[in-house]
């Protein structure tokens, strides 16, 4: 039933029961009263669980330096704490990510990953990468080499800028550009050599 109808089904004679869960995947359905004595022993509401879940799974993989899985995660499900009373937790789990990636690289663009492609036929490459500061980003210098099947070097430290990136803050976005070389099979030695950020400021 709706909450709104919660009270209806009480007046005859049902009683509304709370679902709540262990981290060892056991549940129980519990009185609204009993829920607070619940929660004091290791207990959780739905979203206390979700949330519980989700700060073991970021944590163990921030423990072992993988940021961007961290993030993704976070990016996947903090929806489901919209005005919830995880919201602000979740929001600062997901800073805490942030800040450590950024401390990690020492730069406020986080290069995730890159594969190449063709766009009529024109080779192409695109980058992934997530603004882990708290400025949105306007534009970027990236440095980059290319290799090709045999990993042997066919283009050493190119360059390229993006100048309209619109990167929000703790967003993750793909660049696409024409390489104009059907040798080129991967990238590598990625380097952020500029950030401009929307206050025009830069690092």
């Amino acid at each position: 039933v709706y909450d709104i109808q919660v009270p209806m089904y009480e007046k005859v004679g049902w009683q509304h029961k709370v679902d709540m869960y262990s981290l060892d995947g056991r549940t129980i359905k519990v009185a609204p009263y009993e829920v607070k004595a619940y929660k004091a022993v290791g207990w959780y509401t739905y979203e206390g669980y979700l949330y519980a879940k989700l700060k073991e799974n970021v944590n163990e993989y921030i423990s072992s330096g993988k940021y961007s899985n961290a993030m993704s995660l976070i990016d996947g499900i903090e929806y489901v704490f919209y005005d919830t009373e995880y919201e602000y937790s979740v929001r600062k789990l997901k800073e805490r990510a942030m800040d450590l990636w950024r401390s990690s690289i020492k730069c406020p663009l986080a290069y995730v990953s890159s594969y190449t492609g063709k766009y009529s036929e024109t080779p192409t490459i695109t980058l992934y990468f997530r603004n882990v500061s708290y400025k949105d980003i306007t534009a970027f210098r990236v440095e980059y080499t290319c290799y090709d099947v045999f990993g042997e070097v066919i283009r050493k430290t190119q360059e390229y800028t993006v100048r309209d990136a619109g990167l929000a803050s703790g967003e993750y976005d793909a660049y696409t550009w024409e390489v104009y070389d059907s040798n080129i099979d991967h990238i590598g030695d990625v380097k952020i050599t500029e950030v401009v950020y929307s206050d025009r400021t830069k690092w």
